[in-house]
Formats: C-alpha cells, sequence, structure tokens
C-alpha cells in the first residue's frame, strides 16, 4: 500500500506532461481569479485601514486634553462653534 506521498511522487514520476499540465491549469485560475482575491482583500482590509489611520491621528497628548477642556469651558472657540454661531445656530445645553 502507497502513501499518499509516495503515490504524488510516482504519479509525477510516471506521467510528467499531466503534471505540466495540471499545474498550468491551477496557475491559470489562480492567476484569473486574482482580481476578485485582490478586490476581495481590499474590501475588507481598507476599512481597517480607515478606522486604524484615524485612530493615529487621534492619539491624546497633553495639548489635545487641554484644549479639549478649554472648549469645555468656553474659553476657546472652534472653528465648527464659530461657524454655527454666526449661523445663529446655538448648541443646546
Amino acid at each position: 500500500m502507497l502513501s499518499p506521498l509516495e503515490s504524488v511522487k510516482q504519479l509525477r514520476a510516471s506521467h510528467p506532461y499531466i503534471m505540466v499540465g495540471v499545474l498550468a491549469l491551477i496557475m491559470f485560475f489562480v492567476i484569473t481569479q486574482l482580481s476578485a482575491i485582490v478586490s476581495l482583500v481590499f474590501a475588507l482590509a481598507f476599512p481597517l485601514l480607515i478606522v486604524f489611520a484615524h485612530a493615529s491621528f487621534r492619539l491624546r497628548d497633553t495639548s489635545a486634553k487641554v484644549n479639549y477642556h478649554l472648549e469645555n469651558v468656553k474659553l476657546r472657540n472652534t472653528v465648527m462653534f464659530t461657524l454655527l454661531n454666526g449661523l445663529g445656530l446655538h448648541e443646546r445645553a
């Protein structure tokens, strides 16, 4: 009784052209499906990339914390606050 590895080796030795043809068909299938595979990986990975990029830009350092507290006590106005105030839209408490 031959093990699967030995039977593959025997098949490769006895029919080399068939193995080359099978390998060529497999590579053809992989290459034709490569655009779909890349699209799938990009569709899954791109949102994660955006999330991580946004998180890295939102790292909290000391100046960001100080600015946050100054905006809360109305000592410093943000651009959005100035824009909304100019349009007459006031925030609700």
